[in-house]
């Protein structure tokens, strides 16, 4: 009986680290996003530079899931139509879907104003994607954590039960 209680606890601390592991991937989509979305800002105001060629750039630095997606971003602009349906159907892994909503109406959005609107509207974006950041870094430590620490606990009495 031991070792099933061993077995058991054991499998209560794995479910409880990958329920750790979705939360942590949320916020480090959170993350990425404020950091590529600050790029776009700071490329925008400072040399103009082509928002194509700014994703290019930034999807070298990285191979994560936000940079994955951002790749999909690339290849359909290639094929030359850049529809609001086709960049709705990227998808992220880890993202939560109002997280993937801010960056799809960002992309979706870019190239249809003028310069000074569209700052406006990536700026909206920088502020959506920090609360979201926040938002998810405080779930993370609140209830990833507590997730993982309650499957231990639950594991160890488990164990108690069957020793």
């Amino acid at each position: 009986m031991l070792i099933l209680g061993g077995i058991i606890c054991v499998a209560s601390a794995f479910i409880g680290l990958c329920i750790k592991k979705i939360y942590k991937g949320r916020m480090q989509f959170c993350c990425e996003m404020e950091k590529f979305i600050e790029l776009v800002v700071r490329e925008i105001e400072s040399s103009k530079t082509p928002f194509i060629r700014i994703v290019e750039e930034y999807t070298t630095l990285s191979s994560n899931d936000f940079c994955n997606g951002l790749k999909c971003y690339i290849d359909i602009s290639k094929t030359g139509v850049l529809s609001a349906d086709k960049i709705q159907s990227i998808s992220w892994k880890t993202a939560d879907k109002n997280d993937e909503n801010i960056i799809k109406s960002m992309l979706v959005s870019i190239g249809k104003y003028d310069s000074k609107t569209q700052l406006e509207s990536v700026r909206k974006s920088l502020d959506m994607a920090r609360k979201r950041l926040d938002f998810q870094t405080k779930k993370y430590n609140k209830e990833g954590v507590m997730a993982f620490n309650l499957s231990v606990l639950i594991g160890l009495v488990v164990l108690i039960i069957f020793a």
